[in-house]
């Protein structure tokens, strides 16, 4: 019983610092969520045709054109050609619903944007996971994988046929 009460007060202190490390002990600079350096695995994007109520930035996949796409305040923008889907890739058919609030990190205690994963900080942000050549390292991503390579210092995303690096 005292485990259980020392890892939801772990939680609950982590939480109140509204910065988190996964597989790493300590957050580095800025961050509010941390990936670490080293890992194997990105962070995958959203897929669905119609986003409800987006906010500037908010990134997904688009399951019509399997292009990665940014919202920009006004209309959404490529960052990526049309990609491939592969076909024994599990999608949820049920686009976004705006009633709808996922996991929450935020600093402001406040979150109003919707969304599957809600980051929210007046002077912190989100740092991907570093990866050393993802395009030689990560076996079969899925499309709208991103993470930053270490090596071309570059931010590397994948539409299903091939990576993308912006600088």
């Amino acid at each position: 019983m005292k485990a259980i009460y020392s890892i939801i007060l772990l939680f609950c202190f982590n939480f109140s610092q509204a910065q988190i490390g996964i597989g790493i002990q300590d957050v580095r600079g800025a961050s509010i969520l941390d990936f670490g350096k080293n890992q194997i695995n990105g962070i995958v994007l959203p897929y669905n045709e119609t986003t409800n109520n987006a906010v500037n930035g908010t990134i997904r996949v688009d399951k019509t054109t399997n292009k990665v796409q940014y919202y920009n305040g006004f209309n959404w923008i490529d960052l990526t050609d049309s990609g491939q889907i592969p076909a024994n890739m599990y999608i949820n058919n049920n686009d976004e619903v705006a009633d709808t609030q996922g996991v929450v990190i935020s600093d402001t205690g406040d979150a109003q944007a919707p969304g599957v994963l809600v980051l929210e900080s007046t002077n912190k942000a989100l740092t991907l996971p570093h990866i050393d050549n993802p395009h030689l390292t990560i076996v079969d991503p899925p499309i709208g994988m991103m993470c930053y390579d270490t090596v071309s210092k570059t931010i590397a995303i994948f539409n299903g046929l091939e990576w993308y690096f912006y600088k």
